[in-house]
């Protein structure tokens, strides 16, 4: 049989989960006896199994099939967390030009499509919020000239637009600092 180190990986995720065999097993609804095969390298999990296990461990399969590093451990690159971290402040653009806040994180998004695991996932939830924070913005700005009626001050919404856009951004790169599993929903199971 191929040697891979797709067994040392899905051990060391399952560790650093702090997940037991038996709760893995559970979790990816594949039995206990699987899990052990699978991290004994007595089989290679395929298909449904892979897919069950790196959704549980908040990964991709081709993440369990990388390389590991001289620890052991799967490598979690720090630049790659400092670049979505970096990926995530960038939005902040969207106080000089509210575009920018779009513009600026999908540029960076495409420099390294494909290269940083969850990137996508990140990019594309960064930049539908500050879409969302755009056209709320714009829809004011219309509001005021057109002369529609707005409940209040202009500015307070605008403010609150500026305000919930910041908030969000800053706990983005807050939690992409720390890891870069902030946007992975795990499957509820009974």
């Amino acid at each position: 049989m191929k040697k891979t180190n797709i067994a040392q990986n899905i051990r060391n995720q399952r560790i650093l989960k702090g997940l037991s065999q038996e709760k893995l097993a559970e979790l990816a609804q594949i039995s206990l006896r699987t899990v052990q095969r699978i991290e004994n390298n007595e089989t290679e999990p395929r298909g449904h199994s892979l897919l069950q296990i790196a959704t549980v461990l908040n990964t991709t399969p081709e993440h369990l099939h990388a390389s590991i590093t001289h620890q052991g451990a799967v490598s979690v690159n720090q630049n790659d967390r400092i670049y979505l971290t970096f990926l995530s402040l960038s939005a902040l653009s969207f106080f000089i030009f509210p575009m920018l806040g779009i513009l600026i994180p999908f540029v960076l998004w495409m420099i390294k499509i494909g290269q940083i695991k969850n990137i996508a996932r990140i990019a594309k939830r960064l930049i539908l919020f500050e879409v969302i924070c755009c056209v709320a913005l714009y829809l004011i700005i219309l509001a005021k000239i057109m002369h529609w009626p707005l409940p209040g001050n202009m500015f307070v919404f605008v403010a609150v637009v500026y305000v919930f856009n910041l908030m969000f951004i800053l706990t983005t790169a807050l939690i992409n600092w720390r890891t870069q599993n902030f946007f992975r929903f795990r499957k509820i199971t009974e």
